[in-house]
């Protein structure tokens, strides 16, 4: 019992710890379904500076996408495991082998096992994988979620905020039930603009696996 109250106390201090972090130096990253596939977008103050190579929406394999918002230390770490992954992991024979929800789930155990070990850092970083038709997003305790009409990747007082925004926002009313299947490219671009406005925006658009 006093083993597990330990445990408890040292991931309650561990959460507190990410979501200062994330609400104070890290802007959020909003993923909006569409209905040919998947919008990713987030705030990058580097965007503009082809000389910075600090992307948080990267391509991890051809047709597979890792959006990322977090320490940039541990974005370029999950950005090499998922690479890694793709192209060497388990049974990866063919790309037909290379599955976005699985790379998601492989740094997922990583991140977890970071997270539940008291004597390490967490991982400063939330992240979501798609490959235009399966959208996972990982949290950085290594729990995993598969994304209905939206995520939004943030502070806890961030994500709530804007959140509020997305499901009251016009086209939320509009689609009601069918947001992601019914929304244009367009009409989802637009919403993320609304959210995030267009300054130093990096987004990626990701069609469907035909």
């Amino acid at each position: 019992m006093i083993e597990r109250n330990y445990s408890l106390n040292v991931e309650g201090k561990k959460r507190a710890l990410v979501d200062k972090v994330l609400d104070e130096n890290c802007s959020p990253l909003v993923v909006l379904r569409y209905d040919q596939g998947v919008v990713l977008a987030t705030i990058n103050p580097f965007s503009g500076n082809p000389f910075s190579g600090i992307k948080k929406i990267r391509e991890v394999y051809p047709g597979i996408v890792l959006g990322a918002t977090g320490e940039i230390v541990a974005l370029d770490m999950v950005y090499e495991r998922a690479v890694h992954t793709a192209y060497y992991g388990e049974l990866v024979l063919s790309q037909k082998d290379v599955k976005a929800d699985q790379i998601a789930k492989e740094i997922a155990r990583v991140i977890w096992q970071n997270f539940v070990s008291a004597g390490y850092r967490p991982i400063v970083c939330e992240f979501v994988m798609t490959d235009g038709d399966a959208v996972l997003t990982v949290s950085y305790d290594g729990s995993w979620e598969e994304v209905g009409d939206w995520a939004v990747l943030a502070s806890e007082s961030k994500r709530e905020a804007i959140e509020t925004q997305l499901s009251e926002s016009d086209l939320a009313k509009q689609k009601k039930d069918h947001f992601g299947s019914a929304a244009t490219l367009s009409e989802a671009t637009e919403l993320v603009y609304k959210i995030l406005g267009k300054k130093n925006i990096e987004l990626i658009s990701l069609a469907k696996r035909r």
